[in-house]
């Protein structure tokens, strides 16, 4: 038995080989998450097992460890693939003679990505094909790899593994495009297929809004998607003091054996936003943490400055955050573009003032399956857009 809407989306779960019949009645919490910030997307099902047999007599070795989801919805009932998750955790939960359940935690299941590790290199190929050649190994459908990753290189994977090797090359790749802040990061696009991307930061901020979101429970567009609920988190005052204002940075020059300190200062950044303000104060005078002893030059890290740029520039696009939850969708990724609109208007004050309004990233997507389907989006950016007198500091915008 499947959980689902009729005309609006089916979901089928097997444990194992052998299917699970799943209703509003037996499953409590169903939510699938990806995350532009960590490698795989995660599953999280919470049972009620008032037979037992989950919690007692089913064991989670190899025959039953791996959860297996395929996914359609109306636009395409036919559209369905296996998309297999691995338990991770397992959390029986009982109240003698009222209740039993049971939480079950699982990962993407891929290989090759938390072990081996392997010690090899490759010399002068392109970062492109090293990560295409990594990806076959892992298993993945498809790549979404950034533009100008094609310069020929020559570096060593030292008894890593290969997540910890992609982690390196997202904070030391030099583009040649001039592209900063590289995240790795796995999605499910649609529930069809599994994709590993490397892009940028500055790249994704480029990109034209997949979706518009409107603050109301019923929008006129059909085109158009609803915000039934939202959460604010403003950190900025956290984050300033973590490095805003500048980034100051320090590495040991190898072939000159001098130790080099730099500094990138926030009016001098290339970083483009996607706010029309910083929600950093002029007013303010923080001079943040600085980044010492980054490393060592080599023949691939010939400076630091990918690190500390890349750094700065996710610090900055992560001062202001907002969660919304919508009506189920599986168009949307970790990394696309969003647009939020505002209609309330008062006396005297333009949509425009709404300070949340307007383009933002998104860091991480939570579908939830049930007698309904939620999709929630936690979106990030440098600030805020107003029309309004602030002392906040003004950011070179993105023109969309």
């Amino acid at each position: 038995m499947s959980l689902g809407i009729s005309g609006v989306y089916q979901m089928r779960l097997k444990i194992g080989d052998i299917d699970v019949p799943i209703t509003p009645n037996n499953v409590t919490r169903f939510e699938i998450t990806e995350y532009l910030d960590r490698f795989l997307p995660t599953i999280y099902i919470n049972f009620r097992d008032t037979s037992g047999f989950l919690t007692h007599l089913t064991h989670f070795d190899s025959r039953y460890n791996t959860l297996t989801v395929s996914f359609s919805n109306d636009s395409n009932i036919d559209a369905q693939k296996d998309i297999k998750f691995k338990v991770f955790r397992r959390k029986p939960e009982s109240i003698v003679q009222m209740s039993n359940d049971v939480s079950i935690n699982g990962v993407l299941d891929v290989k090759n990505i938390f072990s081996p590790n392997y010690e090899r290199g490759w010399e002068l190929k392109s970062i492109e094909e090293i990560i295409n050649e990594i990806s076959a190994e892992i298993g993945f459908t498809t790549t979404q790899i950034n533009v100008g990753l094609t310069q020929p290189v020559s570096i060593v994977q030292p008894n890593w593994t290969n997540s910890q090797f992609l982690n390196y090359l997202c904070d030391n790749v030099a583009c040649t495009n001039g592209d900063f802040a590289f995240f790795a990061f796995v999605d499910i696009p649609g529930f069809l297929k599994t994709r590993l991307n490397f892009m940028s930061l500055t790249n994704l901020l480029k990109q034209k809004s997949v979706q518009t979101f409107i603050n109301l429970s019923e929008v006129k567009n059909s085109d158009d998607m609803p915000i039934y609920s939202y959460n604010i988190i403003d950190s900025y005052d956290l984050v300033a003091h973590l490095g805003i204002e500048k980034q100051t940075y320090g590495y040991f020059d190898y072939l000159t054996g001098e130790y080099i300190t730099r500094t990138i200062d926030l009016e001098d950044a290339d970083f483009v936003s996607l706010s029309n303000y910083y929600a950093y104060d002029s007013n303010d005078s923080i001079g943040g943490l600085s980044q010492n002893l980054i490393g060592t030059t080599n023949r691939f890290s010939l400076d630091y400055e990918p690190v500390a740029r890349g750094n700065y520039y996710k610090k900055s696009n992560s001062l202001v955050k907002i969660w919304i939850h919508s009506s189920g969708t599986n168009k949307i990724n970790p990394g696309n573009i969003v647009k939020i609109i505002f209609p309330e208007t008062s006396q005297g004050e333009s949509i425009s003032s709404y300070q949340y309004s307007g383009y933002w990233l998104v860091e991480q997507i939570k579908h939830t399956f049930g007698s309904t389907y939620i999709t929630s989006l936690l979106l990030t950016r440098p600030g805020f857009d107003t029309d309004q007198t602030t002392t906040f500091v003004k950011a070179k915008k993105i023109k969309k």
